[in-house]
């Protein structure tokens, strides 16, 4: 699926891509802590009154904006709302924990790329879409920067709906 935009979409080297299985849907960013458990309750709390739901995904964007692109990322066209709705149910039970409430609207996005040197400029007619995918848990990640990108290591899964 998004292997044909990197196959598609012609990037100058100081462009790196994210690696395929390290694509998601990032809904709240914690930094580093030492709250792991209280962190993992709290998420099975929030995720337990949602449903699965279909997410699609259409579009290319990029932060800060396409001409001074930092960010490369992909945009959400369906499910929009149950991950904005999503989102504000885990800041609110994580925010119980002493974690800061985020500031930025909450724009659903995958981040597919990074710019090194912030004089990449995206063009305007980019328009990829993608099948919709469901949308069945919420994972805890741990992510390690090295030179090389970002390695996940994921430390719990909480379904939707709080089965198991």
């Amino acid at each position: 699926m998004i292997s044909s935009l990197y196959e598609d979409l012609k990037t100058p080297s100081y462009v790196r891509w994210e690696k395929k299985e390290n694509l998601h849907i990032t809904l709240k960013f914690l930094g580093e802590t030492d709250k792991k458990i209280d962190i993992e309750a709290k998420i099975k709390e929030a995720v337990k009154q949602f449903s699965p739901f279909m997410v699609s995904l259409k579009g290319i964007g990029a932060f800060p904006s396409p001409k001074r692109a930092r960010i490369l990322w992909i945009g959400v066209k369906e499910g929009v709302k149950h991950l904005t709705d999503l989102f504000v149910a885990l800041e609110k039970k994580i925010h119980e924990l002493g974690f800061e409430k985020e500031m930025r609207k909450f724009t659903p996005h995958i981040t597919f790329a990074r710019v090194k040197n912030g004089k990449y400029s995206l063009s305007e007619n980019i328009d990829f879409s993608f099948d919709p995918f469901p949308v069945n848990e919420v994972a805890l990640f741990k992510s390690t920067l090295t030179p090389k990108g970002a390695i996940y290591e994921t430390l719990s899964s909480s379904p939707l709906g709080g089965e198991s």
